[in-house]
């Protein structure tokens, strides 16, 4: 006699869900690296910035306007990103019916039991789902922006070194 499809529908939903919470973590890492690479070039352009004040060096044409809008899209990158990590409500499991779920159900066949748990977790892995590709559109935001703003820089010091 073979064993029902319940069990293997469980472990592999459980499996998805495990794969959608690393992909959650991995998208809050990488929106971290673009809050810091982002704050990092807008260190670097204000030190630039300090350091050459009163010197002969100037942003000539249209130089400064790049490096101003560069800053601007550096702070759009930045705010995307933190877009990624902010707090969000989600609902994956109801506590209280559950409770009552495992109060009235505590003796019933195994079967019902992991049929409950893998729609819980089905329900869980919708969440984290939408939730994800949601993170992820703001990451490639991020990631758009920070690389708009490092062409703005080497075009802005492009024309510097060429004007």
């Amino acid at each position: 006699m073979t064993e029902p499809a319940g069990k293997e529908y469980a472990v592999a939903v459980k499996e998805l869900v495990d794969t959608e919470a690393k992909r959650r973590d991995s998208l809050e890492s990488r929106a971290v690296a673009v809050v810091s690479v982002s704050g990092t070039l807008l260190t670097l352009l204000l030190a630039l910035s300090a350091a050459t004040r009163g010197k002969d060096v100037q942003l000539v044409g249209g130089g400064r306007a790049f490096v101003v809008v560069s800053v601007l899209v550096f702070v759009v990158a930045a705010a995307a990103a933190i877009g990624v990590y902010a707090p969000r409500v989600a609902t994956t499991i109801d506590v209280g019916r559950l409770r009552d779920e495992v109060r009235a159900h505590w003796s019933d066949d195994s079967g019902w039991g992991l049929k409950r748990v893998t729609g819980e977790r089905l329900h869980q892995l919708d969440e984290l789902q939408r939730t994800n590709d949601t993170k992820g559109k703001w990451l490639l935001g991020a990631v758009v922006a920070q690389f708009a703003g490092v062409v703005l820089v080497a075009v802005a010091v492009a024309m510097t070194l060429t004007g």
